[in-house]
């Protein structure tokens, strides 16, 4: 693969728990968006969640809707 087929994005997610904002915690995601000659356009950007101390693990958090030129031709992992 060539590096001009593949583009990263990276950003830091920090949490923080409503009773004790002082107590949070911070994790780094990686986006690797692979052969895609039109980026997506996201819906609703910026996003700001609110999770719960008893939301399920593994359970989604939160949905995005994005736009891309590519249509369904795209795939996303």
């Amino acid at each position: 693969m060539l590096s001009r087929d593949c583009v990263s994005f990276q950003f830091r997610v920090r949490v923080y728990d409503d009773a004790d904002t002082t107590r949070f915690d911070d994790s780094n995601v990686t986006v690797s968006v692979i052969q895609n000659p039109s980026g997506p356009n996201f819906l609703n950007d910026p996003y700001s969640v609110t999770i719960s101390d008893n939301h399920a693990l593994g359970s989604i958090v939160v949905n995005t809707t994005a736009v891309d030129l590519d249509g369904v031709s795209s795939q996303m992992k």
